[in-house]
């Protein structure tokens, strides 16, 4: 599959493709037949997670359904992708000091 037809490959930068959510909220039938509008915000969100899932079955040939990992790799998981937004935010509040100039921020420039 090609850059060009595949939904999610490696060219896909997730971080930039944002788009407006759509000004009308799609609805769902919830399972007592009620229509419920979606938040737009929600729905985009699920799209990015949809997308995320199936880049990292490509990527990994699993899915978070699989039984090998006990609570602890689990947990450890998550303590790794937290680190690496931690990771992220501080550079995040780095590029705002820069543009700014604004010393008050608690990032300071590398040395």
């Amino acid at each position: 599959m090609s850059a060009e037809t595949d939904p999610v490959s490696k060219t896909d930068n997730l971080a930039n493709e944002d788009s407006p959510p759509e000004e009308a909220p799609a609805e769902q039938a919830h399972q007592d037949g009620n229509v419920v509008p979606l938040c737009p915000f929600a729905e985009a969100v699920a799209r990015k997670v949809a997308r995320r899932a199936e880049a990292g079955l490509r990527k990994y040939g699993v899915t978070c359904a699989r039984e090998d990992l006990d609570l602890s790799a689990w947990l450890t998981h998550l303590q790794e992708e937290l680190m690496d937004a931690a990771v992220y935010i501080e550079r995040a509040k780095y590029d705002l000091w820069r543009a700014s100039e604004d010393s008050t921020l608690e990032s300071t420039p590398p040395p």
